[in-house]
């Protein structure tokens, strides 16, 4: 088949090709989709102060 040497590479093949026809075709279809806002909200990383660090600037013993 094409001569690929066997049928499992031929599917193979054919199914790279169908799968990025398909990437393509989804991407244009939602290019200017609305997103909708993420529903978790992310939170400030908050560096503890010097005093909760320790003298070397490392974790707490």
């Amino acid at each position: 088949m094409l001569g690929l040497g066997s049928v499992e590479a031929a599917v193979a093949y054919w199914l790279c090709l169908g799968g990025a026809a398909f990437c393509i075709v989804w991407g244009l279809a939602r290019w200017n989709a609305p997103i909708r806002p993420d529903a978790v909200k992310s939170k400030k990383f908050v560096f503890p102060s010097r005093s909760e660090r320790g003298r070397d600037g490392g974790a707490p013993a």
